[in-house]
């Protein structure tokens, strides 16, 4: 049998390798991603100064084609819906929309990490419980999450990574964008988070989808494996994509 050599990380390996430098990512910030961070965060303040007042005008406006929005978006932030999809275009697709499904469920993966911390760092109360200022702080209790919006951070990763995958096709980040602020407004609408709620997964998720697909248009980390067989030999070639 013939093999080549080749340093190609696993996917494990890549993967976690992709989450510490997604985290770490501040620590090379410049002026400009500070500048973004801070105003970011001064929007986040803001909505959670104004989100009782916000709940109020959903829950005190709401339609027949509201509802019916409200329901599409909370499809595309489920992952029990995200994920068939998935092995559908995975299974049909091209090379690229293989790929882009890859960085999609290795982001929603890393995503999920992250939401999931800091609202156990947060333990924020829902807006059932009509208080916007209620933080419980870090613990290991499983209730009370709702800071940040674990739906729309889930649906802003996955358009993230389609829009920057296909960003030479317009359509592709202007469709992938509308899905996800659709779930983003699901989740308001349904009095199921907090504005503010909704604005801090929805920077979270996006930020995430970006890193991951940066991370994987470095030249030495589009490396793959790939099995050859031909009627003379069998083996697999070793192929980087530049």
């Amino acid at each position: 049998m013939d093999t080549v050599n080749t340093d190609n990380p696993s996917l494990f390996k890549r993967f976690t390798s992709d989450l510490l430098s997604v985290v770490t990512s501040p620590a090379s910030w410049e002026q400009k991603e500070w500048g973004k961070f801070l105003l970011l965060s001064g929007g986040t303040i803001i909505l959670i100064n104004n989100d009782l007042r916000i709940k109020e005008e959903f829950q005190n406006n709401q339609t027949d084609f509201g509802t019916d929005l409200s329901r599409l978006g909370e499809k595309f932030g489920n992952a029990l819906y995200i994920l068939p999809g998935f092995g559908l275009a995975y299974l049909l697709g091209d090379e690229q929309l293989k790929n882009t499904v890859i960085l999609s469920i290795e982001s929603m993966t890393i995503n999920i990490i992250l939401c999931d911390t800091i609202k156990s760092l947060t333990h924020r109360h829902r807006p059932r419980d009509g208080d916007p200022d209620l933080w419980d702080g870090p613990s290991l209790y499983p209730h009370n999450r709702s800071f940040p919006s674990g739906h729309t951070s889930t649906a802003f990763t996955v358009a993230a990574v389609f829009a920057e995958s296909y960003k030479d096709h317009p359509i592709v980040p202007t469709l992938a964008y509308t899905l996800a602020t659709i779930t983003a407004f699901n989740r308001v609408y349904g009095d199921h988070h907090w504005a503010s709620d909704v604005f801090a997964g929805a920077v979270l998720g996006t930020y995430v989808g970006k890193q991951v697909v940066k991370l994987d248009q470095d030249p030495h980390r589009n490396a793959k494996i790939l099995p050859l067989f031909t009627d003379q030999s069998y083996g697999v070639i070793f192929q980087i994509r530049f």
